[in-house]
This record gives C-alpha cells, sequence and structure tokens, in this order.
C-alpha cells in the first residue's frame, strides 16, 4: 500500500483513530477486531482471526501441484499479500502492487506482461496471469502464474483451481 500521508496526534490515553480512507482501503469494519503488532520500526493493523485458516496450511502444496503440472511459478495470495511462493520465498509477504490489486477487483483474471509490477517493489521477469479469490464479492486472495507464455489451457487450469479453492476454503471466512 502507498504511503497515504495522513498525520493523526495520539491523545493522554494513547489513542488515535485510523483516517476512514486507510479503514476503507483495508477495507475495517466497526467492531473488526484488530491484531496489533511492531514489524522492524513499524506498528502493524492487521484483522484478527483467531481460527486457523485452512488456505494457509494447504497453499504451499497447491502452488508447487500448480508450479510443477503448468512448468512455471505459482504465487498464492491471502487478500493482497503472497502466502505462497514455493521456490521463491523472499517473494513471501510481498504485497500486490496496487494497480493489480484494482484489476481483480473487478473479479476478473488478469493478463499482466514481463516487466510490469505484479508485486510492490517487484517488476517481472516474466508474463502472469492473476486471478482473483473471491467471496461474498470480496477479493479475499489470488492464484498467479508467473510463465513465459501462458496458454488459454493454462488460464482454464487457474481459474479451475480459483473455483476449487473458494468452494473448499473460503465459506468459513
Amino acid at each position: 500500500m502507498s504511503d497515504i500521508g495522513i498525520v493523526r496526534r495520539m491523545d493522554d490515553l494513547g489513542r488515535m483513530v485510523i483516517p476512514k480512507e486507510i479503514r476503507r482501503n483495508l477495507r475495517f469494519k466497526n467492531g473488526d477486531p484488530l491484531e496489533i503488532f511492531i514489524d522492524k520500526n513499524a506498528i502493524v493493523f492487521r484483522k484478527y482471526d483467531p481460527t486457523p485458516d485452512p488456505l494457509d496450511s494447504q497453499a504451499d502444496n497447491i502452488a508447487k501441484v500448480l508450479s510443477e503440472s503448468l512448468e512455471g511459478q505459482a504465487l498464492i495470495t491471502r487478500e493482497d499479500m503472497v502466502i505462497s511462493a514455493p521456490g521463491n520465498k523472499s517473494l513471501l509477504k510481498k504485497n500486490l502492487s496496487e494497480n493489480i490489486y484494482d484489476k481483480l477487483k473487478n473479479g476478473e483474471s488478469y493478463f499482466g506482461n514481463e516487466g510490469e509490477e505484479l508485486l510492490e517493489g517487484w517488476d517481472t521477469k516474466t508474463n502472469f496471469i492473476c486471478t482473483p479469490l473471491t467471496h461474498e464479492g470480496n477479493v479475499t486472495g489470488s492464484v498467479i502464474l508467473l510463465k513465459d507464455k501462458p496458454s488459454n489451457v493454462e488460464e482454464k487450469v487457474i481459474l479451475a483451481m480459483t473455483d476449487f479453492l473458494e468452494k473448499q476454503y473460503l465459506p468459513s471466512i
């Protein structure tokens, strides 16, 4: 996410308001429990979910099978953050670029080109297909295949996997 440039002061009880623009961008709703932790020199807020996420536990296996079967690099994201990148752990926890995430919000697959910023600060070295995982109309993640020349058949396989993941894992969200 890019810097929005909003400055807020903390009151004498340590409280501050998260600006509406940020809450809307991150889809925080009134009453959502937030997890608060420190990452390097930053305080991080994210939605808290006490139940283990079955997608997180299977994401590596799914991405590995896709990578091997389609002879490319498969990535799986939760929201806009990479949770699985077999063979390229440096991509874990990177966020989709705002441009790509905005395109996924339309609920359609996106074909990207070599050199395009797929992840924040990371220009792809190859073409890619990115399909959104949705639940109740909201983008909850994505399945991505990095490959020089992705075919229509490979797009159908990625779409089928996306459909499977939505039916298998996302209803529990």
